[in-house]
């Protein structure tokens, strides 16, 4: 028995739908995928007058340089001098005791920032991220810090705005001896934590006097 043509074309525009579907499927991103992206990429260049040109920024060291005074170490010597810190003994198994806070707002940075603090020679024990207000990141935040999977991240959201003070009020229940409060326009170097708790236990003569 031959098949009837009207079968044969309910089967064809069956297969049809299938195929579409299928590529559709292939095509369309993830909904929490286009969330990270959008907390991690910039869709379009900053604005000329957002971008700080490189001869104002030389101009603010040459600046920062002349105010300080005359005597005081530089990094290079403050790192060369004897530490209490030690950071051959921190590493991805064993964290530095710092809880790192991350404050969001609109910037599209959170993904560079939260690698390059995993990356670090002495990776923090917990980072925070701060998300607070009617930020326009309130969702991306949740997707990207998700997509990390790592018990370290963890995300705090609010639909009230804590302002500028709320990562200050995140500190003082940090479960760690440092905390170092990280601005979404900031990304730490790979030694930055690393300088930062080597010069925080220096011994004499560099050390604090009490």
């Amino acid at each position: 028995m031959r098949p009837q043509p009207a079968r044969l074309l309910v089967f064809a525009c069956s297969m049809l739908l299938v195929v579409t579907l299928a590529a559709v499927m292939l095509i369309e991103p993830n909904p929490s995928t286009r969330l990270r992206d959008e907390a991690c990429t910039q869709a379009q260049p900053l604005p000329k007058q957002e971008v700080m040109p490189s001869a104002r920024c030389l101009t603010r060291q040459r600046a920062f340089q002349r105010r300080v005074q005359a005597g005081q170490p530089t990094l290079r010597e403050l790192l060369a001098t004897e530490s209490a810190f030690d950071v051959r003994q921190h590493g991805p198994d064993q964290p530095a005791p710092v809880t790192a806070i991350l404050n969001i707002w609109n910037r599209h940075t959170l993904c560079r920032q939260l690698d390059a603090l995993l990356g670090q020679t002495a990776p923090p024990a917990h980072i925070w991220v701060c998300v607070f207000g009617p930020s326009p990141l309130f969702e991306a935040a949740g997707a990207a810090v998700a997509s990390y999977n790592d018990s370290r991240i963890v995300l705090l959201r609010s639909r009230h705005n804590l302002k500028y003070y709320g990562r200050f009020q995140m500190a003082m229940l940090a479960p760690t001896p440092y905390f170092h409060v990280i601005d979404d326009d900031m990304i730490p170097g790979r030694r930055y934590i690393e300088a930062l708790l080597h010069v925080s236990r220096l011994r004499p003569p560099h050390a604090r006097r009490p």
